[in-house]
């Protein structure tokens, strides 16, 4: 939307399109790489280069709007059948209270994502001409000593990471302020699925083991991510983070994936006694009219 918002003629598909690196550089002489956000912006601005329309990116694709649209529907029956549930005082299953927070998360980055191509696989290749360039020489300067930075250690592998062909999101160097943002955002998803796993205990009742174990399991799946959300606010404003703090954050990292695990595993242990409410099916008759 950022993309399509510089140029007024472009539409989502087509800022998606450029954000994914859906334009490879042809120079002479040298092998082909993704051209950044910012090069097919002046390439457009110069009147180099001509952007696909809409309906040629999406002829392009395997995925069309009837499948998205399958796949909503289905997400959306399920969502139904939960809150049809609860409305008929039905029990529900811890597994079923983790689908339904895979399911909302899921459904919301859908929708935002509805305009996106799934990948590009074929990229446009446009040439350029060579232009001459100015020589320089390279300097090496010593190295400074400096605390480790969170996110500055990191920044290479994650844009490696987003670079490759088959995981297509963004192409082209991000910015500091793109990749705090993301970081959030990932975070701040993070702690609504871990909401709604908290909320699993006020509507399942199973051993006093078994609660004690998905509490603090669950706390843990909102406190960690709170806890990263907080150093991203102290990176953005000081630029800098406490080593002890660096520190603790690398330390609680595995935590989280030990609690997510703990979840499913006892999301899935509960199944092995389930009282009678469980077997029952929604009536959905009583929430239609009829004589």
């Amino acid at each position: 939307m950022i993309m399509a918002n510089k140029f007024t003629e472009w539409t989502a598909v087509q800022g998606f399109f450029v954000l994914m690196g859906g334009f490879d550089d042809m120079e002479p002489g040298d092998i082909p790489h993704q051209l950044s956000p910012d090069q097919v912006r002046d390439l457009v601005r110069d009147g180099s280069l001509i952007t696909p329309t809409k309906s040629e990116i999406r002829a392009k694709g395997t995925v069309d709007n009837f499948s998205k649209s399958t796949s909503l529907v289905q997400i959306v029956w399920f969502i139904m059948q939960f809150f049809a549930r609860l409305q008929e005082s039905l029990s529900v299953t811890k597994l079923e209270i983790l689908a339904l927070s895979y399911t909302l998360v899921s459904m919301t980055m859908y929708l935002f994502w509805w305009d996106k191509p799934q990948s590009v696989t074929q990229p446009v290749r446009v040439r350029r001409r060579l232009t001459p360039s100015v020589p320089t020489t390279r300097v090496h300067a010593p190295e400074a000593d400096h605390e480790p930075d969170l996110f500055a250690d990191r920044l290479p592998s994650l844009l490696n990471f987003r670079h490759t062909r088959g995981f297509l999101f963004y192409a082209g160097t991000p910015t500091n302020f793109q990749i705090l943002l993301a970081d959030a955002m990932g975070l701040f998803y993070a702690m609504v699925l871990g909401g709604f796993i908290v909320a699993a205990c006020l509507l399942t009742s199973p051993s006093g083991v078994e609660m004690l174990m998905w509490r603090v399991s669950s706390i843990k799946l909102v406190a960690i991510p709170t806890t990263y959300m907080a150093l991203i606010a102290i990176y953005a404003f000081k630029q800098k983070i406490p080593r002890c703090l660096l520190i603790a954050s690398f330390a609680v990292f595995p935590v989280y994936f030990l609690a997510r695990i703990s979840i499913l595993v006892l999301a899935i242990t509960t199944l092995r006694s389930l009282p009678p409410g469980e077997l029952s099916t929604v009536q959905w008759t009583t929430f239609l009219p009829h004589i």
